[in-house]
């Protein structure tokens, strides 16, 4: 009876594991070198969406500035600074 350890059920469930376990191992390399393309694809995408992200980043520091420009212009004093300014107007009073 000890020298019967790979019969019956758990010498079953043993063996198959092992035949799962070297096809695993047969197909791992494969796996990997099929990755390593996917992931150099993935990072030269990434590498992409970082230069669009910097170029968006950069015109909308543009557009802030021209915002800021056209606004310090707009209340900028004008030569007229005594006539009241069409914002400050809150109608006629009763």
């Amino acid at each position: 009876m000890e020298n019967q350890m790979l019969t019956g059920v758990l010498g079953l469930v043993v063996i198959a594991f092992l035949i799962v376990l070297a096809l695993l191992w047969f197909l791992l390399p494969f796996a990997v070198f099929g990755l390593k393309d996917r992931l150099a694809d993935i990072k030269r995408e990434i590498a992409a969406s970082n230069a669009m992200l910097e170029m968006i980043a950069r015109h909308a520091a543009v557009i802030e500035a021209s915002a800021k420009r056209a606004e310090a212009k707009a209340i900028a004093p004008s030569a007229a600074a005594d006539e009241p300014v069409a914002r400050d107007y809150h109608g006629p009073r009763t």
